[in-house]
Formats: C-alpha cells, sequence, structure tokens
C-alpha cells in the first residue's frame, strides 16, 4: 500500500512539475494570437504550408516535446511500466527515449494527415465564461479541430497521430507488449493527455496572473 500511494504522489509530482514548462514551450510553439478566439478564427487567415511545417518541427523536436515526454516518462518510471525496462538512471532513460520517439511518430503523422486534409493545427480559446464551458470545449477540441476554410471538421490528423503513435512505439517495447491491443491503450492514454493539456491550456492564461499577482 505504502509502495502504491508513493508511487501515485510521484506521478502527481512529475505531472505538476512538467505541466508549467510544457504550457510555456507550447506557447512559443504556438503562440496565442492577440483577440484570437474561437468565436473570431474565421478573420484569422489559415497557415501557410511552411507555417505548418514549422509548427511541426516545433511540436515533435521542440522543447514542448522534451517536457511532455520528461513528465510521461516520469510517469511510466513510478508505475515501473514496462517493468522489463527497471528502475534507476537506465530504466528512465529507456521510457524517456520511448516517449520522446513515439511523440516524434504522432507529430509527423498528425502533420502529414493534417496537412492533406486542410486541417489548421493551433488551438483557439474558447471566448467562453465558465469552468464549465470552457472546459467542455477544450475537451472536445481533442477530437474537433478548426479547417483552413473555416469549417469545423474531426480532428483525424490527431487521432491518426496518437493511434499512429501507439501502435508503431509497440516495436521497441518489450515482446509480450508488442499488440494492437498494446498500441490502441498507448493511443487512447496519448488523446487522454492531450485533453488534459487542452483544459489547462484553455486556463492557463488565468493561471499565470493568479500567480504573478
Amino acid at each position: 500500500m505504502n509502495s502504491r500511494i508513493g508511487r501515485t504522489a510521484c506521478l502527481v509530482f512529475v505531472m505538476l512539475a512538467a505541466a508549467p514548462a510544457r504550457l510555456q514551450a507550447d506557447d512559443r510553439a504556438d503562440p496565442p494570437q492577440a483577440g484570437a478566439s474561437a468565436a473570431n478564427a474565421n478573420a484569422i487567415a489559415p497557415l501557410s504550408a511552411d507555417a505548418k511545417l514549422s509548427f511541426y518541427l516545433k511540436s515533435a523536436y521542440g522543447p514542448a516535446s522534451v517536457f511532455r515526454s520528461f513528465g510521461s516518462a516520469g510517469v511510466s518510471q513510478a508505475q515501473d511500466y514496462p517493468t522489463e525496462w527497471g528502475q534507476g538512471v537506465r530504466g528512465y532513460g529507456h521510457r524517456f527515449g520511448s516517449k520522446l520517439a513515439q511523440h516524434a511518430v504522432k507529430a509527423t503523422i498528425q502533420f502529414g494527415v493534417g496537412a492533406a486534409l486542410g486541417e489548421d493545427p493551433r488551438y483557439y480559446p474558447s471566448g467562453r465564461a465558465g469552468v464549465r464551458p470552457r472546459t467542455e470545449y477544450a475537451v472536445t477540441r481533442t477530437f474537433v479541430t478548426r479547417m483552413d476554410n473555416g469549417a469545423s471538421g474531426v480532428a483525424v490528423s490527431r487521432l491518426a497521430g496518437a493511434f499512429g503513435g501507439g501502435l508503431i512505439s509497440r516495436t521497441w517495447h518489450p515482446e509480450r507488449q508488442r499488440t494492437v491491443a498494446g498500441g490502441m491503450k498507448s493511443g487512447a492514454i496519448s488523446l487522454g493527455t492531450d485533453a488534459a493539456f487542452r483544459v489547462l491550456r484553455e486556463f492557463w492564461p488565468d493561471i499565470r496572473r493568479a500567480l504573478h499577482r
């Protein structure tokens, strides 16, 4: 029981420690435009092909990817998952490298599919009032995206990236985890993490203002 409590505490600590750095890195990769929100997104010009490429490179290989992988590897380390990789520096190194590689694969698939389908990879704040409406909006943005033509559509690229990255990552995991079910589970966890960070990003300006009072 004490061991389980300790792992849970470690998990929470790692996520809380990594979240602010990840959000700040996200702001550099995808800077919020002044006054931009879902309500006036149609007034904002779509990203060019070069801008989407730049967005992808920062997302896949920039500081945000490192911070995300740092936190995610810490969670896996606390859970001793997979057990074959052990603990200590060597075990963490395996997990950190795995998370970095999986995120790069995910981002690459997301970029390719998104560019082909004309999806806008940027996050637009809801512009709504109230915790519940803003939270609901942020969570749904994991599965719904803005298209280059201003319409809303299913975030096919995000779904393809999450599950594609999860399935491909099975190739370097221990043999017992090289299953379709394991890859799909990893993809679902990735989407859940995306949803959590979108909620944090929606409220991040408010949190930052409160911290700097």
